[in-house]
């Protein structure tokens, strides 16, 4: 593992063990079991954006958006457990993804003590990212946490077409011409034509137009590709 590597885990590991803290959970035994099950799921070798990076990632834009400390238990919960399963080989299981994330968050949560309310707002949440759609007027942490999620999509053009090119790797195992015929039928055009990416008016304001130009950057640069010429 990289310095970075391990700057990462341990603060995904801070925010866990604070998770953990606010379920009451106490047992040292506890937290190590579950907290190697999630060390495990992000390390698996297919994955080269869904990583402990990531999520380290979203936990640091959290905190940036000073997210209200009782509000964090959820949010942590939610960035922690919402990529635990990232299928990609088995496109039965991949469709699953989100609902096992949720309900493998709901049992540690359950376990943990977690009453009905809680462990099904944050089961809820990890369902949405099929879609990326909260209603921030009902929900705005969830809104929020949503968000986050996406807001790669308006990142720096270098830090953006690095995540593309991981999400690429992730599915190795296709070839281009599939891979690339399903980045932009099932993702690139319909976000693109969703009338809006996100849900907070903060991020919606300041995020959109940068995410719109790197969405419609890759998506023209495939269907370069597709015609046979060079990417640009």
């Amino acid at each position: 593992m990289t310095k970075k590597d391990l700057t990462d885990a341990a603060y995904v590991r801070g925010h866990f063990e604070a998770l953990c803290n606010y379920l009451g959970v106490t047992e040292p035994a506890v937290v190590e079991s579950e907290w190697a099950a999630i060390e495990t799921a992000y390390a698996e070798p297919h994955r080269a954006y869904h990583t402990m990076a990531h999520i380290a990632s979203l936990l640091r834009t959290a905190e940036s958006f000073y997210v209200a400390e009782a509000d964090m238990p959820r949010m942590r919960a939610f960035i922690i457990y919402h990529d635990f399963y990232y299928e990609t080989a088995d496109m039965a299981l991949f469709a699953q993804n989100e609902n096992r994330s949720a309900d493998r968050a709901a049992r540690f949560l359950k376990a943990a003590g977690a009453d009905d309310v809680f462990t099904a707002s944050v089961h809820s949440l990890i369902v949405a990212t099929r879609t990326h759609k909260v209603d921030n007027a009902i929900d705005p942490v969830g809104a929020l946490a949503i968000d986050i999620d996406m807001m790669i999509l308006a990142s720096p053009q270098a830090e953006y077409d690095a995540y593309a090119k991981g999400i690429r790797r992730e599915f190795a195992h296709f070839s281009d011409d599939a891979f690339y015929t399903a980045r932009l039928e099932k993702f690139l055009e319909p976000v693109l034509e969703s009338e809006r990416l996100f849900m907070t008016p903060r991020v919606h304001t300041y995020f959109t137009a940068q995410a719109r130009s790197n969405i419609r950057r890759e998506a023209g640069n495939i269907k370069l590709r597709f015609a046979g010429l060079k990417p640009l």
